[in-house]
């Protein structure tokens, strides 16, 4: 195509959200993510993430608000990637390897509106925020649904969520996800 003139026609900046639209599309009935005993098609996951959106936009997030996830890769952490942007919001995956001094660090750089948090770092967590005076809510990311926390768990926060919610993307309002990318690059020690 070099040498053509950019247009609707031909093309469509690549975004998550237009991904997992596509996806769903095209693949709605095929296997999208398989963990353990969990599998979700296509649909299921775009419709995951839809609740996920809704969820966070009846939080007041609004454009450029951060979400903070700090989690193995796990599907919940996925659907974090797909989600948080349909919302208009940026994702920032922290290392799971941070100590809670670096963690807190981060988290004060980043000043997130919600932190998503696997349960099995919740310790770790729970020691970074101790360091940082504007402490976001906790969300548990856990395997195990019936697992007590005092915090909201990631399956209860969905289930929430608006199935009819619509993201507000179209092509004139899409924009490119790449400062999403970059956002941990940002954070210096």
């Amino acid at each position: 195509m070099e040498g053509t003139i950019k247009c609707s026609a031909n093309y469509v900046p690549l975004s998550p959200i237009s991904f997992l639209e596509r996806a769903a599309v095209i693949f709605g009935g095929k296997t999208s993510i398989v963990y353990r005993d969990i599998q979700y098609t296509w649909n299921q996951t775009r419709d995951r993430c839809v609740h996920l959106a809704s969820v966070l936009s009846d939080l007041g997030l609004s454009r450029h608000n951060v979400v903070a996830a700090l989690a193995p890769n796990v599907p919940a952490l996925c659907e974090l990637h797909f989600g948080v942007p349909m919302a208009g919001a940026v994702l920032c995956v922290l290392n799971t390897h941070y100590d809670s001094q670096m963690l807190a660090m981060a988290l004060e750089k980043t000043k997130p509106k919600v932190f998503f948090v696997d349960s099995e770092l919740l310790s770790l967590a729970e020691e970074s925020l101790n360091l940082i005076e504007e402490k976001p809510p906790i969300i548990t990311i856990t395997e195990n649904p019936t697992e007590r926390s005092k915090y909201v768990q990631y399956e209860d926060f969905l289930s929430s969520g608006n199935p009819n919610f619509k993201t507000g993307t179209t092509r004139r309002r899409m924009r490119s996800h790449r400062a999403q990318f970059h956002i941990g690059n940002h954070i210096e020690p």
